[in-house]
Formats: structure tokens, C-alpha cells, sequence
């Protein structure tokens, strides 16, 4: 008896701790619309200063994905918000001088300081100009101290039609870099080049940049700055361009419909570019992993050191066997604590549906793929313990037909779905994987898709949405639950996410993430109209 009940017992401890509850606490606005444009805007971070967070709200660009390369018109405004999430000041942004119509490159903070990026193309000189201005971070009013960065001569390129303007920064913020690709009416690139700045953007070096590649298809991916200027490009090779358009093609197996899904065949290498020496000195390597194809990577330079991540997969195929990470000496090619690890049968599993697990069972014994996803990998992160970590996230698109009579249309699908948040100990080995199930499908845009995380006193919070395809008459697609869930040695703990009033704006922008100096986390939230919004600040105990 005593033993029936000393197991009993544990059994319950093991029970309630599994159900421990998370504790937090959520600020609200009230729900608002936009009414200073008629279509949906984006809604972007770009930083905090003190207890303030600056949130950057971008016209609606009707175009694939409803996002752009580089920039775009005017129509861009700025809004402040306090520490209790209310929206101190919103001002439209005009940095053209003398009211002079300009392109919209970007916002950021930078060493407390906000910036605006805008360009401006002279057809008649055939070049484009880029400038930054700062704004009040107090009163949001631009101040006079337009500053050009750089001109951008294009007179020699007969098929010039747009120039892309991308920006990173290092991680102390002392220097940026800004990647210009030159565009023909096809956005076709046909020319790349480097420009580095110190954080008062005075320029340090700049080089234009070519891939080492006669045949086949090359685009970059990434870009890096170091704290010493030095510049990483990572990028992909297709060997041949006829593969390069050859995606492979999955069906819907989960509903009788007829979407299908699309993604790359395992035909492709990447290679990272490293210029150092101000731009004098160029290096470059194919990144490889022994007998494994990477499925998809990240990189980050911390210390002084290439750290690459990601997800792999067997030769020739496409699903995802495991996750890995290595040190990369870029000048030798060397590799130093590689670490990989398989993702057990019970983890792939975990979150499937019994129909889910029958066709995984099945694919495996037929060695068939059972993975059409491609991989969106971040960033290697450092907790606060040292323990880092990084995220694989399922991500496709798709294609779903419809036909009305003898009408046909395709819309664009984009599903993101599961989470392995992959954690490394220091000394760089994999020390768990953990999976956190979810489902995000959508037929109108991926904006508003995907997950928020963050961390507190050594434990990881993710914050995500549930949208439930749909295949009915009037409706494609339904939201779920709003998740959020703890990640740490005891293992992952999800529970509803809770916020204090009715939830009429329900679909996570993880784009609008700020971390404010008291660790509590902003964000937006919108409507499944993309015309209703409201932020939320969140502080986990």
C-alpha cells in the first residue's frame, strides 16, 4: 500500500509540474484602425530608446507576398510608444528636402539615435542617391542634417531600372553596411556592391561584389557586418539554371482539396564571401557537411568567429533528418565542434494527427519523403546562463485552385507550421531539441504568421498563433488559439495565452517585436480584416 501510494503520489508532483502554470502579466491598447490609409499597412520594429518603442507603419504595396525589395514610395509613418503602451506620437515621414518626392529605404535606431534612410534616382546624371536624416526621438519632427551616403553611377548599365538598398548592422553598432543591387525590368540583378559606414555613417569601404560563378543560378541570401567592418555574404548555387525553375511537388494529403505545395529540390550549395581588410582582401568557400546535404543554414559571427546552424538532410533528398552546428574557419575552410543530432522518430511525431503519423510511419518504410518544407533558420542566440539557442521553422508555399463554372483562379498560398528550437551548450554541442507543434494557414499574406520569442531569467517564451485551414464554401482558413509557451530544462510547457480583454485583433506581427530596457516585450497584433490593430506589452514572473 505504501508503495501504491508513494506512486500515486509522484505521479501527481509529475503531473502538476508538468502543468505548471506560466505567470505574466499584459498591457493592452484598445483596438484601433488606421485611418490614414485606405489598405492594410505593415507594421515594423525598428528599436527602443529608454522607455520609448518606435513602431514603423508602411502603405500597403499590392504586390507578391505584399512586401518589397529595398524601398519604395512615400506614405511611411513613425509612431512612439511608452511604457504602458500608449501611442505617445504618430508623424508621416517626408524626408525628401524641400518636400522633394523620394524612395523609402528604412528607419532604425542606431546608438540611440533614429534614422531614416531615403534615395532618390537621377535619370539624368544615371545615378541614384542615397541619404539619411535623423529624427526628435521626443517630438518624432525631423531635423535638418540630410546627409548623402552615397552615389551609385549606373550610366554604364543599358538595362538599369531600380537599384535595391538592403542594411545590417554590426552587433556593438559601430558600424552598418549597406548592400545596393542594381535591378532590370524583369528584377533581374546585374550588379552588387558593398558599402561599410562607421554608426555617424561616414564611409569606411566599399567594393562591388561578383559571384565566382560562369554557369548556373547565384543569389545572395545573408549579410553580416562585423564590429571591425568586415563583410559576410552568404549565398546559394544552382549548378544548372534549368533545375533552378524544377521545385519539388507536393500534394495536400490532410484534406480533399487540390493545393499544392512547392519547394527546392536538393540541387543547390551555399558559399559565403568574407571581405576584410576594408574590402582589399576577398575570401570565399563552399559550405558543406561531410556525407549531409544542408537543408537550410543560418550563420552569425560572435566573437570574432563563424558560427554556421541549421537543418540537414541525406543526399539527393529533401526531408529534414536533424539539426547541426559548427565553427567555420573561413580563410581554411576548417570545421571545429561540429555537433548534429537526428530528430528521434517520438519528436517528428509529437503534434501529428493519427492520419499524420500513419503516412510518416509509411514514409519511412519506404524510404520515401515525408518533409516537404523548406527551413527559416535564425540566428545563434545567448541567454543570459550562456546556454544558446537557435530556431528551424517549417515554412512552404503553395498554390490552391479554385474553379467557379468555367472560371479557374490560383491564389498563393503560405503556411508556416512547426518550431525545433534547437539548444547548445558552451561548448557548442546540441544539448536538446524541442518541437513546438503549430499550424499557420493562409491565402491572403504571410505578415501576420509565424511566432514571437524571447527570453527571461534563462528560460524561453514563444508566443504564436493557430490558423486552421479550412476548406469550406465562405471560409478558407480559421484562428485558432493565441499559445504561449516555455522552453527550458524541464522540458516545453504550452497554455492559452490570456489577454486582459476581448481579443477582436488576433493575429501575432512578429515583425513588431521590441525588447524595452525592463526585459518586457511590445509587439502588434491585427485583425483578420488587415484593417484593425492594437499592441501589447508583456512581461513574464
Amino acid at each position: 500500500m505504501k508503495i501504491i501510494l508513494t506512486f500515486l503520489l509522484f505521479i501527481s508532483a509529475t503531473l502538476w509540474l508538468s502543468a505548471e502554470e506560466i505567470h505574466y502579466n499584459v498591457k493592452s491598447t484598445e483596438v484601433l484602425r488606421d485611418r490614414l490609409l485606405e489598405r492594410s499597412a505593415g507594421l515594423k520594429a525598428i528599436g527602443s530608446i529608454n522607455d520609448h518603442a518606435y513602431i514603423l507603419y508602411q502603405p500597403f504595396t499590392a504586390i507578391y507576398d505584399g512586401s518589397t525589395i529595398g524601398g519604395g514610395k512615400m506614405g511611411h509613418h513613425i509612431g512612439m510608444f511608452d511604457k504602458d503602451v500608449n501611442l505617445v506620437k504618430k508623424t508621416k515621414l517626408n524626408p525628401g528636402p524641400n518636400g522633394r518626392s523620394v524612395d523609402f529605404e528604412g528607419a532604425q535606431v542606431i546608438n540611440e539615435k533614429l534614422l531614416v534612410f531615403f534615395s532618390f534616382q537621377n535619370e539624368e546624371k544615371k545615378s541614384h542617391y542615397l541619404f539619411s536624416r535623423s529624427l526628435n526621438p521626443e517630438t518624432l519632427e525631423l531635423n535638418d542634417d540630410t546627409k548623402m551616403i552615397a552615389e551609385l553611377d549606373y550610366s554604364g548599365i543599358s538595362k538599369y531600372k531600380r537599384t535595391s538598398v538592403q542594411y545590417e548592422l554590426s552587433e556593438d553598432e559601430s558600424k552598418i553596411m549597406f548592400f545596393y543591387t542594381v535591378l532590370n525590368r524583369k528584377n533581374e540583378p546585374l550588379r552588387f556592391a558593398v558599402h561599410v559606414y562607421d554608426s555617424e555613417l561616414n564611409s569606411i569601404w566599399q567594393n562591388s561584389v561578383a559571384p565566382g560563378f560562369e554557369e548556373g543560378v547565384f543569389s545572395y541570401q545573408q549579410f553580416r557586418v562585423d564590429n571591425n567592418g568586415d563583410v559576410y555574404l552568404l549565398g546559394t548555387h544552382y549548378a544548372d539554371k534549368k533545375n533552378y525553375f524544377d521545385s519539388a511537388k507536393f500534394n495536400d494529403h490532410d484534406f480533399f482539396s487540390k493545393d499544392t505545395y512547392f519547394t527546392d529540390v536538393p540541387n543547390f550549395t551555399y558559399q559565403l564571401y568574407k571581405f576584410s581588410n576594408n574590402g582589399a582582401k576577398e575570401e570565399s568557400l563552399d559550405i558543406n557537411l561531410d556525407s549531409k546535404f544542408i537543408r537550410s543554414m543560418n550563420f552569425t559571427v560572435i566573437n570574432g568567429k563563424t558560427q554556421v546552424n541549421g537543418v540537414f538532410s541525406d543526399p539527393e533528398t529533401i526531408s529534414a533528418r536533424g539539426a547541426f552546428s559548427f565553427i567555420l574557419d573561413v580563410a581554411s575552410g576548417e570545421k571545429t565542434e561540429v555537433s548534429t543530432e537526428i530528430f528521434s522518430k517520438d519528436l517528428i511525431e509529437k503534434g501529428f494527427s493519427e492520419k499524420q503519423i500513419k503516412r510518416f510511419r509509411r514514409s519511412i518504410k519506404d524510404k520515401s519523403e515525408y518533409d516537404p518544407f523548406d527551413y527559416i533558420i535564425s540566428e545563434v542566440k545567448t541567454l543570459t546562463d550562456g546556454t544558446k539557442y537557435y530556431t528551424a521553422e517549417q515554412f512552404i508555399t503553395g498554390t490552391k485552385k479554385e474553379q467557379s463554372g468555367n472560371q479557374v483562379t490560383y491564389t498563393p498560398i503560405y503556411f508556416y507550421s512547426n518550431v525545433f528550437v534547437v539548444r547548445l551548450n558552451a561548448y557548442n554541442s546540441i544539448k536538446s531539441i524541442e518541437k513546438i507543434s503549430k499550424r499557420q494557414y493562409s491565402l491572403a499574406t504571410s505578415r501576420y504568421n509565424s511566432f514571437i520569442d524571447f527570453e527571461k531569467d534563462g528560460s524561453l517564451y514563444f508566443i504564436y498563433n493557430t490558423i486552421e485551414k479550412k476548406d469550406g464554401f465562405f471560409k478558407n482558413a480559421e484562428i485558432g488559439e493565441t499559445y504561449i509557451s516555455k522552453i527550458d530544462d524541464s522540458g516545453n510547457t504550452p497554455e492559452v495565452y490570456k489577454t486582459p480583454e476581448s481579443n477582436k485583433a488576433p493575429l501575432m506581427m512578429p515583425a513588431t517585436k521590441v525588447e524595452l530596457p525592463n526585459h518586457s516585450i511590445l509587439y502588434g497584433m491585427m485583425s483578420a480584416n488587415f484593417k484593425d490593430y492594437k499592441f501589447e506589452i508583456i512581461d513574464v514572473k
